[in-house]
């Protein structure tokens, strides 16, 4: 303590101004109005991929420092579209809660350790030329452009799969 009040009054301010910053940073972070980034989410993704996407309702998120770097996401109501050329609408649910790997997400993988799905109608389709409704990319033939999922838990759901070439 006593090495910390000897030090130059201009480190003092820096180091307390340093401290004030982090505090009010990871409040922000930890009571962030995650709502309130529903629109800019919906165009985003939707532009991404070039189809719609949509949190209808709900979205608050729950952010896992460093070391674990997971990050839960919980929606109520969501609603994904399928390519163009698919039958089947994509996806849609009541609410879906998913752990997300950030780290894996910079370098545009998507990676879900665990998703849990109420009440979800989904479309998967593959063609033989091996385009999938479940790739996250413009190129949905592109299979590295696929979620990696871990867990997968489905609460009174249907899926509709179509493989024509199999």
């Amino acid at each position: 303590m006593k090495n910390l009040l000897s030090l130059p009054p201009v480190l003092k301010k820096v180091l307390v101004g340093s401290v004030a910053f982090i505090a009010l940073a990871t409040l922000g972070i930890f009571f962030f109005p995650w709502d309130a980034l529903r629109g800019p989410i919906n165009q985003y993704v939707s532009g991404q991929l070039g189809r719609r996407f949509e949190i209808t309702q709900r979205l608050a998120v729950d952010l896992q420092p460093y070391p674990w770097g997971r990050t839960t996401v919980r929606v109520e109501g969501i609603e994904f579209a399928n390519p163009e050329w698919a039958r089947e609408p994509f996806f849609k649910a009541q609410a879906a809660e998913f752990e997300i790997k950030l780290w894996p997400l910079l370098f545009g993988k998507v990676n879900l350790p665990r998703v849990s799905l109420v009440k979800p109608l989904v479309g998967l389709q593959i063609e033989p030329d091996g385009r999938r409704t479940w790739a996250l990319a413009r190129d949905t033939s592109d299979a590295g452009a696929t979620p990696t999922i871990g867990t997968l838990v489905v609460d009174q759901g249907t899926v509709k799969y179509s493989a024509s070439a199999r």
